[in-house]
């Protein structure tokens, strides 16, 4: 996957969002929004603004490869 920080789209936020397993309730409380609101914009259903795109991936925590950051793939073993 070749996601980068800077300007995600919907869909790579959503497909990594399913390749680590985070419950949409989960990354919503770190995003600090509605996780009905989140699945709108995840979904494509509401405009995705760039800065939201980032705090999303922030979230996630992806690094500016889009890979997952040591921690979080320590956390997964």
């Amino acid at each position: 996957m070749t996601l980068t920080v800077s300007n995600p789209s919907a869909a790579d936020l959503r497909a990594e969002r399913a390749r680590q397993q985070t419950p949409i309730f989960v990354l919503a409380s770190k995003v600090g929004i509605h996780p009905f609101r989140l699945g709108q914009l995840l979904n494509g259903k509401r405009t995705l603004t760039p800065a939201m795109a980032r705090k999303i991936a922030k979230a996630l925590d992806l690094t500016k490869d889009g890979e997952c950051s040591p921690h979080h793939r320590e956390a997964r073993r």
